[in-house]
């Protein structure tokens, strides 16, 4: 049965709702999502860990797929809600709070996320705010990453073996993988850099995920010594972490680059539209050690995709394409599958060289 909810920002301000989904309180990162099209897929992406999602409009028909066994987002907090969702939210454990000042929120929110709680008093989300620990201080991949290493072979015959590093691994990565016919070792997050090269793989992918890059040290320990050992292709926080091994700074972000993004490729001249699910963005002023810029957001001009001047490292911090007839997403991802087995081709030919 709906309920009347509050809403506290850390700016003090508060929001009266009715509580639908899950009767239940929760914290987290409070950010406007922008174009909310693809409900299912957004809120079961591990990247929406920690996020208290607050969208303006809901999806006229929702025929996005799961990302995951879990949903991930801590809330939503709309203008309306139909039953069908409030349901679903139900069943996964996850509230969703229906206030009348939406469009003013989103507003506040499109310029900076806010640490936000959500109660059944006001007063009682004000006390838990006091102690909640931002978003930005939090590991969140240790709660996402897989517990258990696990192998998924493609329908033919595989053209390499891939470790993927799982800092919250999306369904579609695997399944273009997959359709590329490649053999993926999923690993945890924690893995040590010995048991990655144990594994012998031709190629690394290091998935996305939540949170904020600098507070993985472990994940940039490992990428510093595994960074020039095979082809990399990073995706997301992936790509955000291969700029940390660099020593390129990331940096947080307003509320855009949650949802749809527009990207300009350096070496063309028409854009398009992709999606991200992301509070930090990579520096393009501090870019160094052999790492160039392939492709930019419109919007600020952060970086959108990363190459390297000697190694075989494609990084994207975005998903793939909304608009299937332009696909950088697959042609790189392809570009990656290639490589690896050209450096293979390379090393049957010096094994035959006497």
């Amino acid at each position: 049965m709906p309920r009347e909810a509050f809403m506290v920002l850390e700016d003090g301000s508060c929001y009266e709702g009715i509580l639908y989904g899950a009767e239940i309180g929760t914290q987290g990162e409070a950010v406007y999502f922008a174009n909310f099209n693809n409900c299912e897929d957004v809120l079961t992406d591990p990247a929406s860990a920690g996020k208290i999602f607050v969208i303006d409009t809901m999806p006229a028909e929702d025929e996005s797929e799961a990302q995951s066994d879990n949903l991930w987002a801590s809330g939503l907090v709309l203008g309306e809600i139909d039953s069908q969702l409030s349901d679903y939210l139900e069943e996964n454990g996850t509230p969703a709070l229906v206030i009348g000042e939406i469009k003013d929120l989103c507003q506040k929110l499109q310029s900076k996320a806010q640490t936000a709680v959500i109660g059944f008093s006001a007063q009682a989300a004000s006390d838990t705010l006091k102690t909640a620990t931002k978003y930005d201080h939090l590991d969140l991949t240790k709660q996402v990453t897989t517990s258990e290493e696990y192998c998924l072979m493609p329908d033919e015959a595989a053209v390499a073996n891939v470790v993927l590093i799982d800092l919250g691994v999306r369904q579609d990565l695997i399944d273009k993988l997959l359709a590329a016919n490649v053999k993926l070792e999923i690993v945890s997050a924690t893995i040590t850099a010995e048991e990655v090269l144990a594994k012998h793989p031709q190629g690394l992918v290091i998935s996305s995920g939540p949170g904020n890059p600098e507070k993985l040290r472990y994940v940039y320990d490992l990428l510093c010594q595994l960074v020039g050992s095979c082809p990399i292709f990073a995706v997301g926080l992936g790509c955000q972490m291969i700029a940390q091994t660099f020593s390129v700074k990331t940096c947080k972000v307003t509320s855009r680059h949650n949802g749809s993004a527009v990207v300009r490729f350096a070496d063309r001249y028409e854009s398009h539209t992709v999606s991200q699910n992301s509070s930090y963005a990579i520096d393009p002023e501090r870019i160094r050690y052999g790492l160039n810029v392939a492709a930019r957001m419109v919007a600020d001009n952060s970086v959108a995709a990363l190459g390297h001047d000697m190694l075989p490292i494609t990084g994207l911090d975005y998903y793939g394409e909304e608009n299937s007839s332009a696909c950088s997403f697959d042609a790189l991802l392809k570009g990656f599958v290639g490589s690896m087995q050209r450096k293979q081709k390379e090393s049957d030919i010096d094994a035959k060289t006497p």
